[in-house]
Order: C-alpha cells, then sequence, then structure tokens
C-alpha cells in the first residue's frame, strides 16, 4: 500500500511561519542592542556583507583591482553617485580618507536641485522601527538613512522647510523627530502635551504642524494641538465643537483647518462638520454634511473639500461623495463612485482626485480593495482605473512627480505584507517598486519631498 503523499504547508501556514521569524528576529535584534552587544550600524554591515558575499558566489570573477580602482574612473564614480546616494558618499568618505577625492566628484551630482523624493520612517508591525529610508524615483532604489532615536509604527510624517517631521507612533515614548535634509542628522524636538499613535496629520499652516486624533493607552484621545516648527514649542488647541471617537476625516483649505465626521463616543457615526480658524483659535461648526459617515477620505482641490467614501451609521459601505464650498457655505451631492469603501486613500493631482484601496466591507480582510478611480470635477464623473496590484486596506497615498504612490498602514494577516507601488497617470500602469531596505508594514510615516521650483 502506497504511503499517503505529504501535502506541502497552505500559504496561509507559510505566512504565519514568516510573520513569526520577523517579530523574532526584530525582538532578539532589539535585545541585542539595548544591552549594548551589537549596534544596529553593525548589524547593517553584516547583513550587507552576507548579502554581497552571495552575490559574489552568483558570480565569481577573478580580478585582482580593489574598489579603489574602479571608482578612479571618473564615469564610474559618476553613475554610481545616484544608486549610493549623498549619505552614503558622505559616510564613505568620513571612513576612507582615499577615497575623499573621488567621491567629492560625485558628489557634485547628488548637490544638484534635490529632486522628488518618498521617506519611510519606521514600521515593522508590533515590533516597531527606528529604520529610516529614502526611495530615488530616478536612480529607482532606496537608500537606508540614520536611524529615529525611538522606535515606532503607526506614527505619521510631513516635511515643512527641508525638514522631515515624523510623530506618534505605538511606542512607550514616542516624541517627535526632525530629520534636516541638508544635514542628513535627526534630532529630538520637544514631546507633544498628548502622546499619541495612530493620529493624523492636519496640515500645516504657517510653519505650524496640526495632530488631530490618535490613541493613548488604548482610549481614543479626541483634542488637536499644534507645533510650531520656528519656536520648536507644541500647544493645544481649544476643544472641538462635537467630541469624536475616531473615524473623522481632516484636510487644510484656504488656510483653514476642516474636519467632517467620524464616530461620536457613542459609537454612532456622525454628518457633524466644524472648521478651525488659526488666526482666531477659534472653531466654526459648519453646515452638517449629507450623510453620516465615518473612515472617509477628504481630499482638498481648488479651494473646494471633497468627501469620499466611509461607513454610515449601520456600518455600511458608502459609495457617495459630496463636496463643501467655503464660498457657498453648502455641501454639493456628487455622482457616487464605482466602488464603496473605507479607509481609502485619495489624493489629488493635476485637476483631478484620485481614490485607491480601502476596505470594502467593514473592516475584514477579505474585502481589501484594489479598486482604483479617479473624478473629474469638468467631467463631473468617476472613471474607473487599473485595479491596484495589491489590495489595500487603511491605504496611504501620496501625489509626487507625476506618480501616485500607494502603500498599506494596516497590518495584514499571516505577515504577508504587500510592497509599495505607484500608478503612471499617463500609461495607466501600475509597477511595484523595489522591495525596502527594512520591514516597514504598519508604518504610516510615508511622506514625499517635493522641492519648490
Amino acid at each position: 500500500m502506497l504511503a499517503p503523499t505529504k501535502q506541502p504547508p497552505a500559504a496561509s501556514e507559510l505566512f504565519s511561519a514568516i510573520r513569526q521569524l520577523r517579530e523574532e528576529a526584530a525582538a532578539l535584534r532589539s535585545c541585542l542592542f539595548q544591552k549594548g552587544l551589537a549596534t544596529e550600524q553593525a548589524y547593517l554591515a553584516s547583513l550587507h556583507r552576507r548579502r554581497f558575499e552571495a552575490i559574489q558566489a552568483l558570480h565569481p570573477g577573478n580580478s585582482d583591482q580593489s574598489l579603489l580602482d574602479v571608482l578612479q574612473c571618473e564615469s564610474v564614480a559618476l553613475a554610481l553617485a545616484p544608486f549610493i546616494g549623498f549619505q552614503a558618499c558622505s559616510r564613505i568618505t568620513a571612513a576612507a580618507p582615499p577615497f575623499a577625492g573621488i567621491i567629492s566628484s560625485a558628489e557634485t551630482v547628488l548637490h544638484a536641485p534635490v529632486g522628488a523624493q518618498l521617506f519611510v520612517c519606521g514600521g515593522a508591525q508590533s515590533i516597531g522601527s527606528s529604520s529610516v529610508a529614502l526611495f530615488n524615483p530616478k536612480s529607482n532604489n532606496w537608500e537606508v538613512l540614520p536611524s529615529m532615536a525611538v522606535s515606532r509604527n503607526d506614527a505619521t510624517a510631513v516635511v515643512v522647510d527641508r525638514r522631515v517631521y515624523v510623530v506618534g507612533g505605538d511606542s512607550t515614548e514616542a516624541p517627535m523627530e526632525c530629520y534636516d535634509l541638508d544635514s542628513g542628522e535627526w534630532r529630538r524636538t520637544s514631546s507633544m502635551p498628548q502622546r499619541r499613535w495612530a493620529c493624523s496629520i492636519m496640515g500645516v499652516i504657517d510653519g505650524c504642524v496640526y495632530v488631530s486624533g490618535g490613541t493613548e493607552h488604548s482610549y481614543s484621545v479626541d483634542s488637536v494641538q499644534s507645533y510650531n516648527t520656528n519656536s520648536g514649542r507644541w500647544e493645544m488647541l481649544p476643544s472641538m465643537l462635537h467630541r469624536r471617537r475616531d473615524g473623522a476625516c481632516c484636510a487644510v483649505v484656504n488656510r483653514a483647518l476642516y474636519i467632517c465626521g467620524g464616530r461620536l463616543f457613542g459609537q454612532d457615526a456622525t454628518s457633524n462638520a466644524e472648521r478651525y480658524d488659526p488666526f482666531r483659535s477659534a472653531w466654526e461648526a459648519l453646515p452638517v454634511m449629507v450623510n453620516d459617515r465615518a473612515f472617509a477620505r477628504a481630499v482638498e482641490m481648488s479651494g473646494l473639500l471633497y468627501v469620499c467614501g466611509g461607513q454610515d451609521d449601520n456600518e455600511v459601505v458608502l459609495s457617495s461623495t459630496e463636496c463643501f464650498d467655503p464660498r457657498a457655505d453648502e455641501w454639493h451631492t456628487l455622482p457616487a463612485m464605482r466602488y464603496p469603501r473605507s479607509c481609502a486613500g485619495g489624493v489629488a493631482m493635476s485637476g483631478s482626485i484620485y481614490i485607491c484601496g480601502g476596505f470594502g466591507h467593514l473592516h475584514l480582510w477579505r474585502h481589501l480593495c484594489p479598486v482604483a478611480e479617479v473624478y473629474d470635477p469638468e467631467e463631473g464623473a468617476w472613471r474607473q482605473l487599473p485595479p491596484m496590484l495589491h489590495g489595500r486596506g487603511d491605504c496611504h497615498m501620496v501625489a509626487m512627480g507625476g506618480y501616485i504612490y500607494a502603500s498599506d498602514t494596516s497590518a495584514h494577516p499571516f505577515g504577508n505584507e504587500p510592497p509599495m507601488e505607484r500608478f503612471n497617470p499617463k500609461d495607466g500602469v501600475w509597477e511595484v517598486l523595489p522591495q525596502t531596505p527594512f520591514d516597514c508594514s504598519r508604518s504610516g510615516a510615508v511622506v514625499a519631498f517635493t522641492p519648490s521650483r
């Protein structure tokens, strides 16, 4: 009698094992770093050395020339510079003086006006990470940057005057940190008056960063606070007119903060909307929205506020959209999206609004939505786009350099977090980005730097 054939493990079992190994490795690294038995720099150097040796084994060569010999060729150095990055060039110069002359010529390329770049800070599921990486669209490569002082996930970030500010995060200690694009160094700023994770940055007005929502000690936070990047001070804002538990959407329109919908502390979705005027330091009630909605997406475009999707009072996922005109002080109903969704990503670019991903049915993993669509105000209609390559709940989107970048700030089942991807509206194609140098799942702190012209 033939022995039964052993079945290969199911994909879910493999994903679960991969996730467990990742968490165990991250916990082990954290213990070694905290005890001073290893440093993150030494760990990354060892990891790089092992990967380099593996590549050498696959592509053996007998050249007796050193790296210094190869880089003596200026054309090679100039070609490699954009892929190495400014940070790595600076480190090579400091660690190996013989390279200084070669690298100095390559750095002229890097010191040219900086193009659009994408930053990813922290992540790594429940462990949290202090790692930071920069994606350069020109070289289509990631560059590892100096680490933050604090490990964090579920953080958020914003760029103000060539500085990246990272705030919040699921950490026992999560002060705001600031990365200077010119010096390539991190510095810690003063701590928030009320610490929170999974918060959102409402926007930036005159150098002040406004932060709302989030969670502290398992309790939802309904306060709003601001950080003045010029004075380095935090300030608690007056209380909102309506206490929202979570799920509100917010945006900056005409130098005022708008916050709409969300769930009240009685768990019910609301249609309430209000506006904060930084110059009067006061909240003002707005006309209620057409629909009760929580976990919707708010997008500002051309001085108007667009609110898309979400879920209603009965937790039914919505496809409806509406628009608030501050000049007329009223809401207008717009055509519904083609696909209902909550927690979707949204961004305005080139006169159109792009909505992608989200949850198609409450917060169930089997309903992760890959659908993408665009709204053209001139046509007054939604148009379906090619779907994303991966379904994404809690989708986060940024527009940069003519592309739309999509990531997922929620933890995925079995540890199978999808890589980041981007969409080119000109040719209508999604493409996966190269794998990040570290596990950035549940990062949240994904931000684009676009130089002013």
